[in-house]
């Protein structure tokens, strides 16, 4: 079982904890795999894309369960709107999604996911991002 956690501030954050859980025979390597800010030309919006990749190899001789859980960004101000890009069959609730499945032994699979934020262009989004 492996188990994702990240510390968020008052938007987000990417400072991870990373735990094997029961099995340390898988491998896994979590990289930002997109970041990419955008502003309107005509209004008065900016946004910024977050994609994490991340890949998994069983490499014991047993399927290994792999659950993944990350917080969401928050926000407390109305003028800021996020989009989440998670996959399919994850569950959330309050600020935090879920995502597991099972690894069969010697397979390979690499999942991604991330959000994105939308403001008004005099909020700084770099600031309340770490990486």
């Amino acid at each position: 079982q492996v188990h994702f956690d990240s510390l968020s501030s008052d938007l987000f954050s990417d400072s991870s904890l990373y735990s094997l859980g029961y099995s340390n025979e898988i491998i896994f390597n979590r990289t930002l795999s997109k970041e990419k800010l955008r502003k309107s030309i005509i209004g008065n919006k900016k946004t910024i894309e977050i994609e994490w990749t991340i890949s998994f190899e069983n490499t014991s001789n047993k399927p290994q369960t792999i659950l993944i859980e990350d917080f969401l960004p928050t926000v407390s101000k109305n003028e800021i709107e996020i989009d989440l890009n998670l996959p399919r069959g994850s569950n959330t609730y309050d600020d935090t999604f879920i995502y597991s499945f099972e690894l069969d032994p010697g397979e390979k699979e690499e999942i991604s996911y991330g959000f994105i934020i939308s403001a008004p262009k005099a909020i700084e989004l770099k600031d309340y991002y770490k990486n």
